[in-house]
């Protein structure tokens, strides 16, 4: 949200994700900048019972086929708020789905229960063997394929500045069990995870949350 106080019209570049972080880091005199939507608050929530990790833009534990998840990490039952993003997109920032696997059936893994955050439903980093799904991917025949995919927030592909504050690394970490694959998300640029976990790569950029 741009504010213009000054008597004389004010030129807002918007094309270019640069122009645009200028803009916004070295506004003009009279201008006063504010996010229309604000960062929200991005809650990880963990169901032991399924071993999965769930994130999402919602204050209130979410259920699925029956089972509630639990606020906070599987390491960490304290910290519930994972990182902050934006609500809408804005200048510069990108989609990041969600792309989730539920199954009962009779597979070699099954049941089957994963959530993932990926920047597109088919993201070029992923598909490979180090556990990044995608939507339609099974890392072989025993699982099935991952569905679902919806835009859960948005967030930056680089460790952009904006309003004074530098967006940081969110990695990902994945773990093989008994209940198939569980991916955790995590801020900061560590490859120090929850036990068992391996860590994977940097995959978008958020914000501390508060």
């Amino acid at each position: 949200n741009v504010q213009n106080s000054a008597s004389d019209a004010v030129f807002v570049p918007v094309k270019t994700q640069s122009e645009w972080l200028s803009f916004v880091n070295n506004p003009p005199a009279g201008i006063s900048l504010s996010d229309c939507d604000g960062l929200i608050n991005i809650y990880q929530y963990y169901s032991s019972t399924r071993k999965d990790h769930w994130y999402t833009t919602s204050s209130s534990a979410p259920t699925a086929q029956g089972v509630t998840y639990a606020p906070g990490a599987i390491n960490a039952p304290e910290e519930t708020v994972a990182f902050m993003a934006h609500s809408v997109q804005v200048p510069g920032s990108i989609p990041i789905y969600n792309v989730v696997r539920y199954a009962n059936g009779s597979c070699g893994y099954c049941p089957s229960f994963d959530h993932y955050l990926t920047k597109g439903t088919s993201d070029p980093t992923c598909g490979n063997n180090t556990g990044c799904p995608y939507v339609g991917w099974a890392s072989n025949n025993a699982y099935p394929s991952y569905t679902n995919a919806d835009i859960a927030f948005y967030a930056y592909s680089s460790a952009v500045t904006v309003n004074g504050v530098t967006a940081v690394p969110v990695k990902s970490f994945w773990k093989s069990q008994s209940s198939g694959m569980d991916h955790y998300f995590q801020l900061g640029s560590s490859c120090s995870g929850p036990s068992g976990y391996s860590c994977e790569s940097i995959r978008f950029y958020a914000f501390p949350g508060f």
